[in-house]
């Protein structure tokens, strides 16, 4: 199913090519406790599987997933998945702390690539945002973020060519990135434990497998998302260092996504990256 996701506001590292239009004026605003909320500067786009709108002043940044756009009004979930419709996932950066959207509604209107609309959200820590109100935020068509460049590999684990970047521990991840785990910081990885070896077949049709180094100890958790950051698939937790997953009837053909990954030590340090992968046709 071909969804549409709507983020309002995500952080600038992820979405520094879309279009930027100054606002400032009460149809973009809304009141965080008691605090006035007025974005300095807006940005929305839709490509492939995606709406993207983000709002973002000095102080705060607000991120909303909307499930679809054939719906017009969304209900809160703690948790959104690609199979999902009518709803909508929300995280707050106010007063550099990080909370998640618990309950409320978003209502939205498409108008010539023009979105409008309101929003009321009650997030962790007793923190509320009513009144919230948007109007005629024009769309570009630009890929939210490309997930179109793999690390190929063999199904022994031979590298065969790609992105030398993926599965690399200490990524760096956006507003939306850390709200897949609700997690806000990260540890800095000092040795060759706790990473990836290999991540093998890729592309592959609906099985591939991870080999990992890390202590028995260490659990390992990953997330595949499709572009909307919408949950496909999400792992138990694993101590082994070497499984197999598949995605067998979870994913389309020909198709691009992502996996995020942590490891979590005995210690509760946390080590994060992410990497690419493709479904054969």
């Amino acid at each position: 199913m071909k969804k549409i996701l709507t983020f309002i506001f995500i952080t600038g590292l992820l979405f520094t090519s879309c279009k930027k239009k100054e606002i400032d004026n009460i149809q973009n605003q809304a009141n965080i406790n008691n605090d006035l909320f007025k974005p300095t500067e807006t940005q929305a786009n839709i490509a492939n599987d995606g709406c993207l709108i983000s709002f973002r002043n000095q102080n705060t940044e607000l991120c909303i997933i909307l499930s679809d756009v054939a719906s017009e009004k969304f209900n809160l979930t703690t948790r959104i998945l690609a199979t999902d419709t009518k709803k909508a996932f929300a995280v707050l950066k106010y007063n550099d702390k990080i909370v998640y959207g618990e309950s409320g509604e978003i209502n939205i209107t498409n108008n010539n690539n023009k979105l409008s609309g309101n929003y009321n959200i009650n997030f962790t820590t007793n923190i509320v945002i009513s009144d919230g109100i948007f109007t005629d935020i024009e769309i570009t068509n630009q890929q939210i973020i490309s997930f179109e460049s793999i690390l190929a590999t063999d199904f022994y684990g031979n590298l065969i060519s790609g992105d030398q970047t993926d599965w690399l521990n200490n990524k760096e991840w956006g507003l939306i990135e850390k709200s897949i785990f609700k997690q806000d910081e990260f540890s800095i990885s000092q040795n060759d434990e706790n990473k990836i070896l290999g991540v093998f077949p890729n592309p592959f049709a609906t099985i591939s497998h991870f080999a990992l180094n890390k202590l028995e100890t260490t659990k390992f958790e990953f997330v595949v998302v499709n572009s909307n950051f919408e949950i496909v698939y999400e792992s138990p937790e694993i101590y082994e260092n070497n499984i197999a997953f598949n995605l067998s009837g979870l994913v389309t053909k020909n198709k691009y996504y992502r996996i995020y990954y942590i490891f979590t030590t005995d210690e509760n340090e946390i080590f994060n990256g992410h990497g690419d992968i493709k479904i054969l046709e």
